[in-house]
């Protein structure tokens, strides 16, 4: 995957029509792109339709750049994680990443990870039961006791939290690399 330019010239990787033609077929196939490609609005928005991973690729002005950023994690919402910081602080973003998969949570910023909207979402998107009642800290209790894993996508005052992580560990020994 990504490899259709990773043998070309560097004048065809530079080449705005030879990069569009690689990408239309394999959107990370960016990562083999020129540098100024990678910097091309137009030339990442095609990648990242075509797969949003390829923001990972992406110059960083570009990653800051929130049209691209949409379109990348409604195809995909894990690329959540290349976006700017300022960009995984952005509720309309965070949001389509995880209506898209709610694990793109553990990329969210600790500011969206305390929205309760926008976690509770995650873990209904993810499969847990959530209950309106439910207070953030007893939704990734109840999550990490199905899924030690999912401590991953909870803030940073839940991972430092003893009951928490303990819950997590125990179902999943090494789920303990999350925890702070």
């Amino acid at each position: 995957k990504g490899t259709a330019l990773k043998y070309a010239a560097e004048n065809l990787k530079a080449d705005k029509e030879v990069v569009f033609a690689a990408i239309t077929n394999d959107g990370t196939a960016l990562q083999n792109a020129a540098e100024n490609m990678r910097a091309d609005k137009e030339v990442v928005l095609a990648a990242v339709t075509n797969d949003g991973w390829a923001l990972k690729f992406a110059a960083d002005d570009i990653k800051a750049d929130k049209k691209v950023v949409l379109v990348a994690v409604a195809n995909d919402g894990d690329a959540l994680e290349f976006a700017s910081e300022n960009l995984q602080n952005d509720k309309e973003l965070v949001t389509v990443a995880i209506k898209q998969t709610g694990k793109a949570l553990k990329y969210a910023s600790d500011s969206m990870k305390n929205d309760k909207d926008i976690a509770f979402m995650a873990f209904r998107n993810m499969g847990f039961q959530v209950e309106d009642h439910m207070s953030l800290r007893d939704l990734v209790l109840a999550a990490v006791q199905k899924d030690g894993t999912v401590l991953r996508a909870a803030n940073d005052e839940l991972k430092k939290d003893r009951e928490v992580v303990l819950a997590a560990v125990q179902q999943n020994g090494p789920s303990i690399k999350y925890a702070k």
